[in-house]
């Protein structure tokens, strides 16, 4: 097995994705509680989907809708997963 290197692309130029943006990020004990309830009130397991989906409410909708929106998609995901009741 070939081992790779790190922080070398190993794609080919005629394969090359979407543009990709990665962010690290620290969250102190408060902060990592606020996401939990943002979890929680968006029935969002993943913390990273819920960043994203928190970010896309404040700053591209701005609007109550998009969060009601989402917040029904991610109803119907859970109940078509077997999700019926929501737990972190």
């Amino acid at each position: 097995m070939i081992e790779k290197e790190p922080f070398r692309s190993y794609q080919l130029d005629g394969e090359k994705k979407e543009e990709e943006f990665v962010v690290s990020i620290k969250f102190n004990k408060e902060e990592m509680n606020q996401l939990k309830e943002l979890q929680e009130l968006f029935e969002q397991a993943k913390p990273s989907t819920c960043l994203k989906q928190c970010m896309k409410l404040v700053i591209l909708d701005k609007k109550m809708l998009g969060f009601i929106g989402m917040v029904a998609d991610n109803r119907r995901r859970n109940k078509r997963l077997g999700i019926a009741q929501f737990d972190l």
